[in-house]
């Protein structure tokens, strides 16, 4: 049998698909707001001032450190570091990761009165 001796399913027109009334299907006539809506509208999306958006601290520790690592492999690519000078280089990162964390913490934490 080829796909050409198969029945197929007539394809339903424009007006069958966009006006199904049947219990399960979605309406566009849903008084709840969408999640994206309901975090803009809490101040936590894109029209958000930079000053009402709360603090993440763990993508901004994992950033630092991942910039950090990407300067260290590019300096060491161009011979600008060497492998004696990785002792000294990669605890730097992370205490300055550890810092800025430390630091975007007691912000967030006067920022928000506690």
């Amino acid at each position: 049998m080829t796909y050409a001796d198969e029945p197929t399913a007539p394809i339903p027109t424009p007006q069958e698909t966009s006006m199904s009334t049947s219990p399960t299907s979605p309406t566009w006539q849903d008084d709840e707001p969408t999640r994206p809506m309901a975090a803009m509208q809490q101040g936590h999306g894109p029209s958000a001032t930079p000053s009402s958006r709360p603090l993440r601290l763990i993508p901004l520790v994992l950033g630092i450190i991942y910039l950090g690592a990407a300067l260290i492999w590019g300096l060491f690519q161009l011979d600008l570091l060497r492998a004696a000078d990785l002792d000294l280089v990669l605890p730097a990162v992370l205490v300055i990761a550890g810092g800025s964390g430390l630091a975007a913490s007691v912000v967030s934490m006067r920022r928000s009165g506690a």
